[in-house]
């Protein structure tokens, strides 16, 4: 808000050209008109409603160990963790019934390389599911160490993280079991992903359909 102090504008009421003149105790101020109001649009209502379904989706997320993930990943951005998976994640949220892509969706993030021709299997008892990936690239020692981690997603749309602590393989062992508790919902999709040894650096996940 800003006074005006020329006298000759001291009967000036109402607006002009985007801006509204007032008087107030003798003097006469003048501000910015409120834009004019439109109703959202099909397309911005969805557009909210996505942003809302991976807002609530990463509160889920922060509340599990890959939290640290995406705060690593934002280190040095001009963004926190949360707005990272908000951006790389809201391409898998349709803003309709709640409807979400799970190929598209990401649970890691980071500079690694990725599991190559990653497949997966579930048993025929539905008790585990065992992936399987290659390793194309030529990489340093130290990163055939890489600790492995996982993602399962199950067909209620709830997901399981497998930490590394719960999964004795590496990178080079190119084969790992997750196994299911009893009564488990049937397993639709499985993400892998690679920590460093210190649990500083982390790999992009790569998701298989079962």
């Amino acid at each position: 808000m800003a006074e005006v102090k020329m006298t000759w504008l001291d009967y000036i009421k109402g607006r002009f050209h985007g801006v509204v003149f007032y008087n107030r105790k003798g003097r006469t101020y003048l501000r910015k008109a409120p834009g004019e109001y439109k109703p959202a649009t099909v397309w911005q209502k969805r557009q909210r409603n996505r942003l809302r379904e991976v807002s609530v989706f990463y509160s889920i997320i922060r509340q599990t160990c890959l939290k640290q993930i995406w705060t690593k990943a934002a280190e040095g951005m001009s963004m926190s963790g949360m707005n990272l998976f908000v951006k790389m994640n809201i391409g898998a949220f349709s803003g309709i019934d709640q409807w979400r892509d799970y190929e598209k969706l990401h649970f890691s993030y980071g500079n690694l390389p990725c599991a190559d021709d990653l497949e997966a299997v579930c048993t025929p008892d539905k008790r585990k599911v065992v992936f399987t990936w290659d390793v194309r690239l030529p990489l340093r020692e130290e990163r055939q160490s890489d600790k492995v981690m996982a993602v399962l997603v199950f067909e209620n749309e709830e997901f399981r993280v497998f930490s590394s602590a719960e999964l004795p393989y590496r990178r080079a062992d190119k084969r790992a079991e997750l196994v299911l508790e009893e009564g488990s919902p049937e397993p639709k999709y499985v993400y892998c992903f690679f920590m460093t040894e210190n649990g500083r650096g982390f790999s992009h996940d790569v998701c298989c359909k079962l």
